[in-house]
């Protein structure tokens, strides 16, 4: 008899022992989904482009997080473009597209830098130095083109895209506001401002939080 009540109480402390690990797990995970899915809102940027008639063409492109659902949604001058899911650590947000008839599912990395949200494949190699006119080569090599932008003390840059088979570029003059780097080309029209990525890390694509 003595046994037997050893016997049960082995096995209430087993059970009480499995419960509270099984709350444990439940509380991570909840836990890590919260964090996982605590970016929310959207993000936008705007194309800068003039049409032949000197009209403005440019094209906003936005891209939106839903922290209730982990869904995400880019749209480009309101009209959907791609859908998927999301998640977040620390700085770090992954998304995976959805699959559709004509684009295969892809997944982007963005990285936060305050209201800041920047691909992380449109960050280029180098650095920019701390000063409002500087001399600076920056590169960017996505395996099938290579872009370098050249600073110069003067105020000026030039932005040479090679491929295997083509070689363009375009010139003008900069400015530095802050965190953005403002172009002009040589012809006058606006281009869209280059974005510093911690102060120092040149990207050439940005969204700032709505």
């Amino acid at each position: 008899m003595g046994q037997d009540k050893k016997i049960s109480a082995d096995k209430i402390i087993i059970a009480v022992i499995l419960i509270a690990f099984i709350l444990l797990v439940s509380v991570i995970y909840i836990t890590k989904r919260q964090g996982q899915l605590s970016l929310d809102g959207s993000y936008s940027l705007s194309y800068a482009s003039t049409s032949s008639d000197g009209s403005d063409s440019s094209v906003k492109v936005t891209v939106s997080f839903d922290s209730s659902t982990g869904e995400y949604v880019e749209t480009w001058n309101d009209s959907p473009f791609s859908t998927g899911t999301y998640t977040v650590n620390d700085d770090r947000v992954v998304v995976t597209t959805d699959a559709t008839d004509t684009y295969d599912s892809e997944e982007i990395v963005y990285l936060l830098d305050g209201d800041v949200l920047v691909p992380e494949d449109y960050l280029y190699e180098g650095e920019i130095p701390d000063k409002d006119l500087f001399s600076a080569e920056l590169i960017m090599d996505d395996g099938s083109q290579v872009t370098t932008v050249t600073f110069n003390e003067d105020g000026t840059f030039t932005v040479a895209v090679a491929s295997d088979n083509t070689e363009t570029s375009v010139s003008g003059t900069y400015e530095r506001d802050g965190d953005y780097i403002k172009r002009t080309t040589d012809d006058g029209s606006s281009l869209t401002p280059f974005y510093l990525y911690q102060g120092n890390t040149l990207a050439g694509i940005a969204y700032t939080k709505d």
